[in-house]
């Protein structure tokens, strides 16, 4: 009888998850867990242990990067096994009086690290995080931001509460209370309307989009700024010419 999974086929998949691993943007998004405790969890072999666990989440997680949202929960698992790795390696190195001076050296340089990686990364220390005086000014109204705002709810006011629509990702929360609400990114159908804004065109959307506009007819019903509204209905001049200007006209 065949086993279920055969040596050979085994072999392969240990090289192919060993030579992932090795790419450098694995190897940075793991840095990046260690980097705030200077690397000391790699220093024991009781410290490596602890950390197969982060590097088999690292392994499956497509964002590398330990600010991107989909990353969060993949850097959490990093936590338990550093931590314990560095306790390990303290108390081991407390209780040797020869590696008295290597102790005080890995404290000091544990404790700058944690430091500087908190002022630029953390939530308290860094100047735009909690305790910082930047964040008011980053979301500071303008009088911009104010007739943009205007544009939008003025566009939206046009599409009835019972309609259908199909809008670019961050406009599908200002029409997501209608029954059907399409994200232009995925396959959306024939909604009775579209509702777009040109800084989100060109992106992953655009193709869909040009094929919407190729195969059903969407009439040119309101624009402000750089928002769009189109319904279903007879393809006009200013139609055509609006979507080549978002280039949307294949």
């Amino acid at each position: 009888n065949k086993p279920f999974v055969d040596v050979a086929e085994e072999m392969e998949l240990g090289k192919h998850f060993t030579l992932d691993l090795a790419r450098a943007a694995r190897v940075c998004s793991m840095l990046h867990a260690l980097a705030p405790l200077a690397l000391l969890p790699l220093s024991t072999l009781s410290g490596l242990a602890l950390l197969i666990p982060g590097v088999l989440f690292t392994s499956s997680n497509a964002e590398f990067w330990p600010n991107g949202h989909s990353a969060y929960p993949f850097a959490m698992v990093w936590i338990p096994g550093c931590i314990l790795a560095v306790l390990f390696l303290l108390h081991r190195l407390r209780n040797a009086p020869a590696q008295r001076p290597l102790y005080l050296a890995s404290v000091a340089t544990l404790t700058v690290t944690l430091l500087s990686h908190s002022y630029d990364y953390g939530a308290f220390l860094s100047t735009d995080a909690f305790g910082g005086n930047s964040s008011d000014l980053q979301f500071q109204i303008t009088a911009e931001g104010n007739q943009r705002y205007a544009d939008l709810q003025r566009i939206v006011s046009r599409i009835p509460p019972d309609a259908s629509v199909a809008a670019t990702t961050f406009m599908l929360s200002h029409v997501s209370n209608r029954p059907d609400a399409f994200n232009v990114q995925r396959p959306f159908g024939e909604p009775q309307y579209v509702f777009l804004s040109a800084r989100e065109l060109p992106g992953s959307s655009s193709a869909l989009l040009t094929a919407a506009f190729a195969t059903h007819r969407y009439g040119l019903l309101a624009s402000a700024g750089e928002f769009y509204l189109f319904k279903r209905g007879t393809e006009t001049e200013a139609t055509r010419e609006t979507v080549r200007r978002l280039g949307l006209s294949g």
